[in-house]
């Protein structure tokens, strides 16, 4: 009995490492769970990732892509917890859970001047293709800044792209002249419009002021990129007598500069000047021209013989007043004045104005000598 018993003691010894063996094969054999990957989109923002699940342990990467543009991305999440962020790309290594990915989402708002006043937009954030070097004009309020930082980013860049913007420091000796010194004062933003398309943008703009850290600003603005910037436009005719004159033509050219000019206005097709052709009415002694004029602004005229404008022409426009005040304006011309040039005598434009639409003016034309 006691040899039976020994035995048995000695086969268990020699089984156990067997079993441990067999538990061990069993065990790396067995696979790794793997964890749902869901995601949550929105109108708003869609959010890519190549995976639907994952081990736990792995680097999981993906996309957002904001739909909405007055909208930018605040976090990105995979349930409760922040994604890592690198320059526009977000991951998460997987936990031992499933998990939803959704992003949380700031809006644009306009930000035209820091609470501080160091720097300011003061000009309208409209950008009209038909312009001739279109800007925005930025406003700065540090004592001698002569070095500055900035970064502008815009945030439609099928629109806008980052490469059409450029920025031209204006310093103080710019403004007042020769005597003024080196601080800078302003900012002209401009716009390649060969670069641009219509639609809108959101333009992000940092400023730091490179001579003290504790001026700096980051201005927000929403951009329209336009072909044209709209302006009212009324109508007014204007009948010149040319009873006086001797030299008479069937054809005149009435040039007329808008001295208020908006660079890229509708009015004109966005030229700062139009010229007028008309047929005279001989028998009358008077033509007529109607011109297009937006209320307030000025002009300048002259009037030449035949199809084109004419510098040396000699028609001289007077004086006319129809009527108007000091405090609401006036309309008016005041009047052509001779300017003595070493080759000549030119004519020198009064201006023109007008304070309400459909107006007619009369004005009486002369001629002065070129000898």
């Amino acid at each position: 009995m006691k040899k039976f018993w020994t035995i048995c003691i000695a086969l268990a010894f020699i089984l156990l490492p067997i079993g441990v063996l067999l538990t061990g094969c069993g065990d790396s054999k067995k696979e790794e769970l793997s964890y749902a990957i869901t995601i949550t989109n929105t109108e708003d923002y869609i959010i890519s990732c190549e995976q639907t699940t994952a081990k736990a342990g792995e680097k999981i990467e993906l996309n957002v892509t904001v739909l909405n543009q007055d909208k930018y991305i605040l976090d990105v999440y995979y349930n409760e917890n922040r994604c890592s962020e690198d320059d526009g790309k977000y991951s998460f290594i997987m936990p031992t859970q499933d998990v939803t990915l959704s992003a949380k989402l700031g809006k644009y708002e306009n930000v035209f001047t820091d609470g501080n006043g160091f720097a300011s937009l003061i000009s309208e954030p409209v950008i009209a293709l038909k312009a001739s070097n279109p800007y925005l004009l930025i406003d700065f309020n540090a004592n001698w800044m002569t070095i500055l930082n900035y970064e502008i980013t815009s945030t439609n860049t099928d629109v806008l792209p980052n490469e059409a913007i450029s920025l031209v420091e204006i310093k103080n000796h710019d403004i007042v002249g020769a005597s003024g010194s080196n601080e800078i004062e302003q900012a002209k933003i401009y716009f390649d419009t060969s670069l641009l398309k219509e639609g809108s943008s959101w333009l992000v703009m940092e400023f730091e002021n490179g001579n003290s850290s504790s001026n700096s600003a980051t201005l927000i603005v929403k951009v329209q990129v336009q072909q044209y910037i709209e302006v009212e436009t009324v109508k007014a005719n204007i009948t010149f007598d040319i009873s006086s004159i001797t030299d008479k033509s069937q054809n005149y050219t009435l040039r007329v500069w808008d001295d208020d000019f908006i660079n890229g206005s509708n009015l004109w097709n966005g030229k700062s000047f139009n010229d007028y052709l008309i047929n005279a009415d001989i028998k009358n002694d008077t033509i007529t021209f109607t011109i297009d004029y937006v209320i307030g602004h000025q002009y300048s005229i002259r009037l030449s013989r035949g199809t084109q404008d004419d510098y040396y022409t000699n028609l001289f426009i007077n004086a006319r007043n129809e009527g108007g005040s000091s405090e609401y304006g006036y309309t008016q011309y005041t009047g052509d004045s001779e300017i003595q040039t070493s080759d000549g005598i030119l004519i020198g434009g009064g201006e023109l104005t007008f304070i309400t639409s459909n107006l007619d003016i009369e004005l009486s034309v002369s001629e002065i000598s070129q000898n």
